[in-house]
């Protein structure tokens, strides 16, 4: 009860405090690959770390009242050990290179992967790091691993799952307790570059568009109407766009131009457009999952495709296109869309 009651008081100050310290790190942290230094790496004792200091503050307090010399032997004995502890986690997170670099994209729900480089140029191995993004320790979120001196590691760190758009890299930690577990080194990274998130595909498909050729540029559309003897009929503006097409005289009679569509004929259209007015869903996030299915699909059954978003092609030459660097851009395009 109570702790639902300060949670909102004390929320704004928590975001001002992590304001504060990321300001007073990246002072101290470049961004991009990070080499571990002296004054970039943090320590503080554990849990365990600080049982033992009152245990030894308990057991001075009994040696001098009870003046044990070999009490005081021992507690200054598991002293000089803590210290010496001390010096060995700093030293094995001490001259680390870390470098981050974002994963291909994925589609939202998925959990990305960041491909992280961990360097060890030092004569002496590093045990039991730890990586993980910051705030997320959970198992399924981080790496642990032991370095070999002059040695390097390739791991793939997954990230929590993210919401469609087009993400900064979260702040990676990389952290020890190696070898006592009483205290712990730990460090940041702040990776460049981005994660994109696609929408997630959904469907059905959308009202998918039949765009004109370039040999047909002059004409309308294709009809769906079927003349008497079963031939496709499409409507024309001039006798001269048809070419080597019949016409179609029964339509002419009527004052139109138009001309048959044969099944030995070249295809009208060269692609087809997708845009949010073709959805059949409503919602911003809905329609752009149902596009995104759609290039999916174009992509699949290798249909040319052309994208248009608030009047924005791409391509921009509205020609369709089957290239998967196009389809790549146009997935980009619905993850950064607003």
């Amino acid at each position: 009860m109570l702790a639902s009651i300060l949670a909102p008081i004390l929320a704004p100050k928590k975001a001002w405090w992590a304001n504060k310290q990321n300001q007073w790190m990246r002072k101290r942290i470049a961004a991009g690959p990070h080499l571990l230094g002296k004054r970039s790496i943090f320590i503080m004792p554990t849990r365990q770390g600080v049982y033992l200091a009152f245990f030894l503050l308990a057991m001075l307090l009994a040696c001098i009242n009870y003046n044990l010399s070999l009490g005081y032997m021992l507690t200054f004995f598991v002293f000089s050990v803590a210290m010496g502890a001390m010096h060995r986690t700093h030293q094995n997170l001490l001259g680390t290179r870390i470098t981050a670099a974002p994963s291909q994209a994925v589609f939202a729900g998925a959990s990305p992967l960041i491909a992280i480089t961990v360097e060890n140029p030092s004569l002496l191995a590093k045990y039991a790091l730890n990586l993980a993004p910051r705030g997320k320790k959970t198992a399924e979120h981080s790496a642990h691993l032991r370095l070999a001196s002059n040695a390097q590691a390739h791991i793939a760190l997954s990230l929590p799952a993210m919401r469609r758009g087009i993400h900064p890299l979260p702040t990676l930690e990389i952290s020890s307790a190696y070898p006592l577990g009483l205290w712990r080194a730990w460090s940041y990274v702040f990776p460049q570059g981005s994660q994109v998130v696609y929408p997630e595909p959904m469907g059905p498909l959308p009202q998918l568009l039949a765009l004109p050729s370039k040999s047909e540029a002059k004409t309308v559309a294709a009809s769906s109407a079927l003349d008497v003897q079963g031939d496709a009929v499409s409507h024309i503006e001039s006798s001269e766009t048809a070419g080597s097409r019949t016409i179609y005289w029964p339509a002419l009679a009527k004052g139109q131009l138009a001309q048959r569509v044969l099944e030995n004929d070249t295809p009208i259209a060269q692609g087809v457009l997708l845009s949010l007015a073709g959805c059949s869903v409503t919602g911003l996030e809905a329609q752009l999952s149902q596009l995104c299915f759609a290039i999916q699909h174009c992509a699949s059954k290798n249909i040319p495709f052309v994208l248009e978003l608030r009047g924005v092609h791409w391509p921009e030459t509205r020609q369709a296109s089957l290239d998967a660097a196009h389809a790549a851009q146009c997935l980009s395009a619905l993850a950064s869309y607003e």
